[in-house]
């Protein structure tokens, strides 16, 4: 299956029921809360550091996540899927990489990653902490 798809750093587009602004910045992560509530998270992109989920967004720290072309490598691909899947893991919530309006990983709590050309639409955003939902859950 292939991994890596052209896109552009600062590409936006509309998405039917998750827009803020104008536009979208590309990718982003979906959490699934509850059907028809989701939250969004920003992956921001660094040069040096930790790739890791600071309890608001995906960081991504890779020194080339995209080529001069815009294309987001592989390994960059493969670092935040990795990191995605482990937050998944931690709060056993469904989320979904958002990398362009056709183009979207399902990431599930049982570790099965799911490729689809739709990515989540329509239903209500809500923004909770994801650790005061865990102790809550519990």
């Amino acid at each position: 299956m292939e991994r890596t798809r052209k896109i552009k750093k600062a590409e936006t587009a509309e998405l039917h029921g998750i827009l803020h602004g104008e536009g979208v910045v590309y990718p982003f992560v979906v959490i699934h809360w509850m059907p028809a509530v989701y939250g969004r998270r920003r992956v921001i992109f660094r040069k040096e550091g930790d790739t890791c989920f600071d309890g608001r967004d995906f960081i991504l720290a890779h020194p080339g996540a995209f080529d001069e072309h815009g294309t987001f490598s592989k390994e960059a691909f493969m670092d935040l899927i990795s990191t995605i899947l482990a937050t998944v893991k931690k709060y056993d919530r469904r989320m979904c990489l958002v990398i362009s309006p056709t183009d979207s990983f399902y990431v599930e709590p049982d570790g099965t990653l799911n490729r689809s050309s739709e990515p989540p639409t329509g239903g209500i955003e809500m923004d909770f902490d994801l650790d005061l939902q865990v102790s809550e859950d519990r």
